[in-house]
């Protein structure tokens, strides 16, 4: 990262650090996603063994997953506007 303040860098300079950010977020919302889908499939298996409490425990780690997942992949889209 460049010491220089943001409006002193060189315009490239800043669109190449936000396609890194860009991508980054991308990545983290990707895993973010796999890691609910994997989750919703913990749930199914403690609801077909009948495990109520553990159904509830992965469907909210899966609900707080798609939440953060969303949020990075926002913030990408808001970044990718700005190139």
């Amino acid at each position: 990262m460049s010491a220089l303040p943001p409006d002193l860098r060189c315009p490239i300079q800043l669109r190449v650090q936000r396609a890194r950010r860009i991508g980054v977020l991308r990545a983290m919302a990707d895993a973010h996603f796999m890691n609910a889908d994997r989750a919703t499939e913990y749930a199914k298996g403690c609801t077909a063994t009948n495990n109520p409490d553990g159904a509830a425990s992965w469907q909210r780690m899966s609900g707080h997953y798609r939440k953060e997942a969303e949020t990075f992949r926002q913030e990408a889209d808001k970044l990718e506007r700005l190139q």
